[in-house]
C-alpha cells in the first residue's frame, strides 16, 4: 500500500461533503478501548517522524448532544461537562504531565490541540482547528497525528491505525463503528509494527508507505 501527498499550494487540500472531510495530511489513531495503546502509538509515530516532517498533534473528544454525557459512559473527569459553546479548541502548552496531549507535545510535536466538540457541530469544530493551523509557518507541509475513534466517521485521513489488546474481544461502541476502516490493526502496543510505516518528505511531497499488508 502506498499513498503520496502533493502539498504545493497555500492551503491544505481538504474537500468536504455530507459524508466526510478529507484530510490527506492526517494519520488518525483509534482504539478498542481505554489503555489499548492509542497514545503510545501516537507518541511513537511522533518520535519516529518528527525529524522528517513537522507534526501537529490533535486529540478529539466527541460529546453527545446532551452536554456532559461522557463519550466513555463514565463520570468524574469533567472534560465533557466543562465545554464552552458547541465546541472548544484548546492548545496544549505543558509537556510534563500525563495527559495525552502533553505526551504528544513532549514527544516532538510542534503544536498540540484538544478539540472538544458536540457531535452535531463536528464539522464546525474541525474547521476551526484547520483554520487555526493555517497561521503556522510549518503550514501546509506538515503531518497531523490525531487521536480519535468517532472522528473517523467524519474524517477520511491518509491512514487510519487501530490499537487494540490481543487478548480482548470486547470493543467499546465507538470502536465497533470504525474498526473496519482500519488500514492497520496494531495489537498490544506493538510499536514494532511501525517498521512497516515509512514517511518521507521531498520538497512539497509527503509520501506514505504502509508495507507488508
Amino acid at each position: 500500500m502506498e499513498k503520496e501527498l502533493n502539498i504545493s499550494n497555500n492551503n491544505i487540500p481538504i474537500t468536504s461533503s455530507t459524508v466526510s472531510i478529507k484530510i490527506p495530511q492526517m494519520i488518525m489513531i483509534g482504539s478498542g478501548g481505554r489503555n489499548h495503546g492509542k497514545t503510545t502509538l501516537a507518541k511513537s509515530i511522533i518520535q519516529k517522524f518528527s525529524n522528517t516532517v513537522p507534526i501537529i498533534g490533535l486529540k478529539i473528544i466527541s460529546i453527545d448532544t446532551t452536554k456532559g454525557k461522557c463519550h466513555r459512559g463514565v463520570h468524574g473527569c469533567g472534560i465533557c461537562t466543562n465545554i464552552n459553546g458547541d465546541w472548544e479548541l484548546l492548545e496544549e502548552t505543558k509537556n510534563d504531565t500525563n495527559k495525552d496531549t502533553s505526551i504528544m507535545l513532549y514527544s516532538g510535536a510542534k503544536k498540540v490541540y484538544l478539540l472538544k466538540v458536540l457531535k452535531e457541530h463536528f464539522k464546525d469544530g474541525i474547521t476551526d482547528f484547520l483554520n487555526t493551523i493555517k497561521n503556522f509557518n510549518i503550514y501546509p507541509n506538515c503531518l497531523i497525528v490525531c487521536e480519535s475513534n468517532t472522528a473517523r466517521l467524519h474524517i477520511e485521513p491518509a491512514l487510519f491505525l487501530f490499537a487494540k489488546c490481543r487478548n480482548s474481544n470486547i470493543l467499546k461502541p465507538s470502536a465497533k463503528q470504525i474498526i473496519d476502516y482500519a488500514d492497520m490493526i496494531i495489537e498490544d502496543e506493538g510499536v514494532n509494527s511501525l517498521e512497516n510505516l515509512i514517511i518521507t518528505k521531498d520538497n512539497n511531497n509527503i509520501n506514505f508507505q504502509l508495507q507488508n499488508l
